[in-house]
C-alpha cells in the first residue's frame, strides 16, 4: 500500500517577519487603524463647573482716596540758659525719667510672663461658662494681686492669621473690620463770599445728619465740640498780644504743657 500525502494550504495573515505576504496584512492593518482613530476622538463630555461659593468672610469697607494723616517731624527753637539753671533741672528730669522708664520696662515684662503663666488655668476655669469673672486673684504676703482679662483687644491690621486657626465662616461670624471717620470742622468753610446768608458747613452737616438718618446710624455717630483758638490766633498771639495778655489768656484757656521724656532721642 502507498503512502498519500496531503498538502493543507497556510493562511497568509498568520505568517508573521517577511514570510507575511504584505498586500494581504494591508486591509487588517487599516481597519485596526481606523477603530483605535474613532476611539480618540469619542471623549465623554466634560461636566459644567460649578459656581464659585459666594465668601464667608469678613465684608470690609475700602476708603478710596480719603489720604492717611502723615506725621512729620518738628524743629524745635533751643532755649537759651544763660546760668545752667534750666538745664541741669531738665538733666535732673531726664535721668530720673529714665531711670523709671527702666523700671517701667522690668515691671511690664513682669506682667507680660504673669498673663502667660495664668492665661492657661484662665480659660480652663470658665470653659462653658457664659458669665465669666474679668479676673483672677493671687493673694500674696504683700496683697492681692489680680489679673484682669479685659474684652479690649489689640490692633489686628488684617484678620488673615486668624482664618487658619478659626476657618473663614466663623471669622466672618464672630470678628468685624472696625473704623472710625471724623470731620475736621476747623478746616469747613462757614461763610460763602458770594452769598452772606449761606454757611457751607452748616449745609454739610444737615447732609450728613439726613444721611445718618436714613441709614438708621445715629447711634453709631457721636460729636463733641469745644471753643477755641484758631491757627492765626496761635500762630500771631505774640504779635497780637502783650506778653501779660497772653499769661491772662492763658488763665482762661489754657495750653496744654506736656514734658516729656521719651521720642526725641528716637523720634516716636
Amino acid at each position: 500500500m502507498g503512502l498519500v500525502y496531503s498538502i493543507t494550504p497556510v493562511r497568509a495573515d498568520l505568517l508573521v517577519g517577511k514570510q507575511a505576504n504584505p498586500k494581504i496584512m494591508k486591509p487588517r492593518y487599516k481597519a485596526i487603524q481606523s477603530e483605535t482613530a474613532s476611539t480618540a476622538v469619542a471623549e465623554p463630555p466634560q461636566p459644567k463647573p460649578e459656581a464659585a461659593p459666594k465668601p464667608s468672610g469678613i465684608r470690609k469697607i475700602t476708603f478710596g482716596a480719603i489720604p492717611k494723616k502723615k506725621e512729620t517731624k518738628t524743629q524745635y527753637p533751643i532755649l537759651p540758659d544763660p546760668t545752667g539753671e534750666i538745664y541741669g533741672l531738665a538733666k535732673l528730669i531726664k535721668a530720673q525719667s529714665q531711670e523709671l522708664e527702666a523700671l517701667e520696662g522690668s515691671l511690664e515684662t513682669a506682667k507680660a510672663q504673669l498673663k502667660k503663666l495664668t492665661l492657661p488655668s484662665y480659660f480652663q476655669i470658665h470653659t462653658g461658662k457664659t458669665e465669666v469673672p474679668s479676673s483672677i486673684s493671687i493673694p500674696t504676703t504683700e496683697g492681692e494681686v489680680l489679673v484682669t482679662f479685659t474684652s479690649r483687644y489689640k490692633k489686628l491690621e488684617d484678620e488673615s492669621p486668624l482664618i487658619p486657626l478659626l476657618g473663614e465662616e466663623f471669622v466672618g461670624q464672630h470678628f468685624r473690620q472696625a473704623f472710625s471717620i471724623s470731620i475736621n470742622g476747623e478746616k469747613l468753610a462757614s461763610a460763602d463770599p458770594g452769598n452772606p446768608e449761606r454757611n457751607p458747613a452748616q449745609e454739610l452737616l444737615d447732609e450728613l445728619q439726613a444721611m445718618i438718618a436714613r441709614h438708621n446710624a445715629a447711634e453709631a455717630v457721636a460729636y463733641r465740640q469745644e471753643i477755641k483758638p484758631t491757627r492765626e490766633f496761635h500762630e500771631k498771639r505774640h504779635c497780637l498780644l502783650t506778653p501779660e495778655q497772653n499769661v491772662q489768656v492763658d488763665a482762661v484757656c489754657s495750653m496744654i504743657v506736656q514734658v516729656k521724656t521719651k521720642g526725641r532721642d528716637g523720634e516716636d
